[in-house]
């Protein structure tokens, strides 16, 4: 009966210290993934949830903001480019958002791609703003502002929005 407890009791610790360290490797994975992408610690874990309703994966959405972030510098110092006018056939100016933040680009983006309703027209855009994983970001995309700001919300409801201390920590425990 000992040795079944005390199997029981090793069995359970285990899961706890396999569940304990992959939320520090979340913590840390999206205070990095905030500072490569310019996008605030608790504004990322935020928008994470959202991500992971539409199937797409943290390291998605840096590489896909990574590529926007290079197509709107690209947009804004050479308006009559290919990035330029990607962004001028959804009536934006990539000069105009280059000065936004990176989690009101998504949402401003977000709010034009869910307008869309033609699926090839919606998929070469993405292609053009994202780059060759810009698809995966349909889903996303599709939810429009207010639904990414939903889930934005729920998470902080949930407690789930991590801050760039806990991040920092988690970040400082894993080193």
């Amino acid at each position: 009966g000992a040795a079944i407890i005390a199997g029981t009791v090793a069995a359970a610790y285990t899961g706890l210290a396999v569940s304990v360290t992959g939320a520090i490797d979340k913590m840390d994975a999206i205070g990095k993934q905030s500072q490569k992408i310019g996008i605030p610690t608790e504004a990322l874990s935020a928008l994470s949830l959202a991500a992971a309703t539409s199937d797409v994966s943290m390291e998605q959405l840096g590489k896909t903001l990574g590529k926007l972030a290079k197509n709107l510098t690209e947009g804004a110092i050479k308006p009559s480019g290919e990035a330029a006018g990607a962004f001028k056939s959804i009536g934006l100016s990539a000069a105009d958002m280059a000065k936004k933040l990176p989690q009101e680009q998504l949402l401003i983006l977000a709010d034009k791609f869910a307008g869309i309703t033609d699926p090839t027209a919606k998929a070469a855009l993405a292609l053009k703003l994202f780059g060759k994983t810009g698809v995966d970001l349909i889903p996303l995309l599709n939810m429009g502002r207010d639904g990414i700001q939903e889930m934005m919300d729920a998470a902080k409801n949930f407690g789930i929005v991590i801050d760039r201390d806990v991040a920092k920590a988690a970040e400082r425990y894993n080193d």
